[in-house]
C-alpha cells in the first residue's frame, strides 16, 4: 500500500485529504444557519424577556424619553421589543420608529442589542463582521423606499456620505 504516489497522485494521504475536506465541507453546510424572507419576515424572539404591550409598553416608552440611566433605557428597549417590532413591520410606520424610540440615536448598543434579540448570539456576531461591504448598501438602498421622517433623511444622508468618503 502506498502512502502517496507522487506521478499519479493517489494513495492513501491523497484518499484521506479528500475524504477530509468532503466531511468538513458537509458540515459546514449542515452548521449554516438559514435565514429566509428578509428583513420584513416575522420571527420569533431569541431572548426571555418578558415583553411589554398596550399601556405598559407606552409607561416604559414614556420612562425611556426622560431617563438618563442607560441600563434602564437598555432593560426597556428589551421589554418593549415586540411593541417595536410591530411599527417596524408596517411599512407606512417604519419612518417612525425614531420618533417612538428616540433613545436609539443617543445610547449605544441598541442597535446590537435589538438584532441580537431578533436573531440570536451566533448571527449576531457575524452581523458586524460583513456590515461595511455587505449589509450597508443593501440597507441604504432600502431606507430609500422608506416614507420621508426627519431623522431617516438625516441617518440616510450621514450613511451615503459616509460611503462615499470611504
Amino acid at each position: 500500500e502506498h502512502f502517496y504516489d507522487h506521478q499519479s497522485g493517489s494513495g492513501y494521504l491523497a484518499w484521506r485529504l479528500k475524504t477530509v475536506q468532503r466531511n468538513s465541507a458537509q458540515e459546514i453546510e449542515k452548521s449554516k444557519v438559514s435565514f429566509q424572507g428578509g428583513p420584513k419576515t416575522h420571527r420569533s424572539m431569541h431572548s426571555p424577556v418578558r415583553q411589554l404591550s398596550g399601556d405598559e409598553g407606552n409607561e416604559a416608552m414614556s420612562v425611556m424619553r426622560h431617563s438618563s440611566d442607560i441600563t434602564l433605557v437598555q432593560d426597556k428597549m428589551k421589554a418593549t421589543f415586540q411593541q417595536r417590532q410591530k411599527v417596524v413591520q408596517d411599512r407606512a410606520a417604519a419612518s417612525t420608529v425614531l420618533d417612538l424610540f428616540p433613545r436609539f440615536l443617543d445610547t449605544s448598543g441598541l442597535n446590537e442589542q435589538d438584532f441580537t434579540m431578533l436573531f440570536g448570539e451566533e448571527v449576531s456576531g457575524k452581523f458586524l463582521a460583513k456590515w461595511p461591504t455587505f449589509f450597508k448598501p443593501r440597507i441604504i438602498a432600502d431606507c430609500k423606499n422608506l416614507s420621508g421622517s426627519l431623522h431617516v433623511d438625516e441617518l440616510l444622508l450621514s450613511a451615503q456620505q459616509e460611503s462615499d468618503d470611504g
